[in-house]
């Protein structure tokens, strides 16, 4: 198997830049851990999930000693995650898989009772949902962390000065874009993404973010008579990622590519015809509301080979993969500056890709 994770798009200065680096590394070995064990990779890629999320929980819930995480809240997505309007935690998440029997034999024990098994929960009833399985229940209280609420406070003091029409004050807002992700395919083909985000500062109370909605924040999908394998997980501001799909986009171009030297091209076109330069979804203008990126996988079970590749119009992205064959896992921050052979450009946009080629048989 292969797993990939992103910790967002965003701005990460050096600081954070190694702290994500670090938490996109546990997160592969969680994931690769998981699978070995229980050789299933709906687990694997919520593993990589879990990690970064709790990378920070152990100090505030002692109980979870059994995490090999550490006190490290580098991203917004469980505890330290952003707070809303009223100073309120809310997180959104979601999972997709893909697999030829798997989802099928979960799905029988409901189905024969007559009952059709959930895909979105909300509110008090994906808690009380969470509880009845098991889950653990934090308090969401118990996930704010100094940083989170010092950011609130200051921006909040700023809206509430009518400073949102300063184009720094309102720009700012959008620079913690860190909703994480991962993507995960075994040898035979069978793909999950899942994305997990604690949304834009200051968003209004029961807000959804794309990372909550299917086909926008993760998308997953296979072609048994092409034999391909596809799944992208998206980072940026949720309500436009809701707008255009854009995870289904992406993987719809992926699999619509002829060869793995198309794919750039054609996920690069995606990105900027149907997010970027798509104007009909977009109220705002500035330029870093319309910022993202985005961590995909393509994969050929006959032939044993696929490719990662990630992108982002942001200044960074943390990016790390990791395959069941490797003894350790490869993280780094793709930066904007750094790399301008692989940037893409137009008259309204950059978008810097990248991405690695692995085989699994």
């Amino acid at each position: 198997m292969l797993v990939a994770v992103h910790a967002g798009a965003g701005f990460h200065s050096q600081n954070r830049a190694k702290e994500s680096i670090r938490a996109c590394k546990q997160a592969c070995k969680e994931a690769v851990k998981s699978f070995e064990q229980t050789e299933n990779i709906l687990n694997a890629t919520a593993s990589a999930v879990v990690a970064l999320e709790e990378r920070s929980m152990i100090n505030a819930f002692p109980h979870l000693m059994n995490l090999t995480t550490q006190n490290d809240p580098c991203t917004n997505a469980g505890f330290g995650s952003n707070l809303s309007l009223n100073g309120s935690v809310s997180c959104d998440s979601s999972i997709v898989l893909v697999a030829k029997a798997l989802a099928i034999e979960e799905m029988k024990g409901s189905l024969s009772l007559g009952r059709v098994p959930p895909i979105f929960l909300v509110g008090e009833g994906a808690r009380d949902w969470a509880i009845e399985h098991n889950i653990p229940y934090f308090h969401p209280e118990k996930l704010i962390t100094d940083e989170s609420h010092q950011a609130y406070s200051t921006h909040k003091a700023l809206v509430e000065r009518k400073a949102e029409k300063d184009a720094h004050s309102s720009s700012c807002l959008y620079d913690r874009l860190d909703t994480v992700g991962a993507v995960c395919v075994d040898s035979s083909g069978n793909v999950c993404a899942a994305t997990s985000s604690g949304g834009v500062l200051l968003k209004s109370p029961g807000r959804v973010g794309q990372a909550g909605v299917l086909g926008c924040g993760c998308w997953a999908d296979a072609c048994p008579e092409e034999d391909i394998s596809v799944a992208c997980t998206t980072s940026g501001v949720g309500e436009h990622l809701i707008k255009t799909m854009l995870a289904t986009r992406l993987c719809e171009a992926i699999k619509h590519s002829t060869a793995t030297a198309s794919v750039v091209e054609a996920t690069s076109k995606c990105f900027q015809t149907h997010y970027q330069n798509c104007e009909k979804f977009f109220s705002l203008n500035e330029p870093s509301s319309k910022q993202a990126g985005f961590l995909g996988l393509q994969y050929s079970a006959a032939a044993g080979v696929g490719e990662v590749f990630w992108a982002h119009s942001t200044h960074s992205i943390p990016i790390g993969y990791m395959s069941s064959r490797d003894a350790r896992p490869n993280a780094f921050i793709s930066f904007m500056e750094k790399d301008r052979t692989s940037q893409v450009s137009s008259e309204d946009c950059r978008l810097n890709i990248s991405g690695y080629c692995f085989r699994l048989k």
